[in-house]
């Protein structure tokens, strides 16, 4: 008799959204506040931080940016940071960063996006988002799309 191949199901995912609110005004290097969506429900509204359940691991699969500035200043990155404390998580600290999305700052609202990540954040982290950019610009919006599993 042939060999019986078993191939796990795949797990639950719960997916995690997490927004930046329309038009933040960001300086130089600064955190952006964020609203935290898990498995379609709201968690949290305007934190600094948000703590990856113990028991779960987020895997990072899509970042979205739009700024704008009132004139052509160049490049910035959007930084998915990771601490182990929320008095440790700052752009200029050395944390850890999971994923980055480089973006323009212009004086038009273009969206830059990457997609296909799977950038993983261990349970029990400390999660924020940082604008690395060394000058003030507007945040129009950003969203970082993932899953817990």
């Amino acid at each position: 008799m042939a060999d019986v191949v078993v191939t796990p199901l795949d797990v639950r995912r719960i997916p995690v959204v997490i927004n930046v609110s329309k038009s933040v005004a960001v300086a130089a290097d600064g955190t952006l506040l964020m609203t935290i969506y898990v498995g379609g429900t709201r968690q949290t509204v305007g934190v600094a931080v948000w703590q990856v359940p113990a028991d779960k691991t987020f895997r990072i699969k899509a970042m979205n940016m739009v700024a704008l500035t009132s004139a052509v200043l160049g490049q910035a990155n959007l930084a998915v940071l990771l601490g182990t404390a929320a008095a440790s998580m700052s752009v200029t600290s050395t944390v850890g960063i999971a994923a980055i999305l480089p973006y323009g700052i212009q004086a038009s609202t273009t969206p830059f996006s990457v997609y296909g990540l799977a950038a993983d954040v261990a349970g029990g982290t400390t999660v924020a988002l940082g604008a690395m950019s060394g000058t003030s610009h507007t945040v129009v919006g950003a969203v970082i799309q993932g899953y817990l599993f």
